[in-house]
């Protein structure tokens, strides 16, 4: 029964240090893409604003599910690693690489 915990406690750190890597990369795109942002004017700064915006509001809602899933315990574990890998591999995920690109194509 120890041994099952640990591999529990295990896993958990690992899916939680993956997790952390995963808004980590985000954080440091949306802030390379909000410096080239400052370098921009007008219609072209004001799209991209735009778009950054979208990322920010995902990169808020990943950062959410996250901390509910450092929280998380017992049965809840589960239930709530599942939400967030849902969210990051799946239409959210699609949705960041999207907004990414279409902020880099602005510039």
């Amino acid at each position: 029964f120890a041994q099952l915990i640990k591999k529990f406690v295990m896993d958990k750190e690992q899916f939680l240090k993956e997790a952390q890597e995963k808004i980590s990369v985000l954080t440091e795109k949306i802030n390379s893409l909000t410096k080239e942002l400052g370098l921009k004017t007008g219609d072209l700064k004001e799209k991209a604003q735009q778009e950054l915006n979208k990322l920010l509001a995902d990169k808020s809602s990943l950062t959410e599910k996250f901390e509910a899933l450092k929280n998380a315990s017992g049965d809840k574990w589960e239930e709530a690693k599942k939400a967030f890998t849902d969210l990051s591999s799946g239409s959210l995920s699609d949705g960041l690489k999207k907004g990414i690109d279409a902020v880099k194509n602005l510039f």
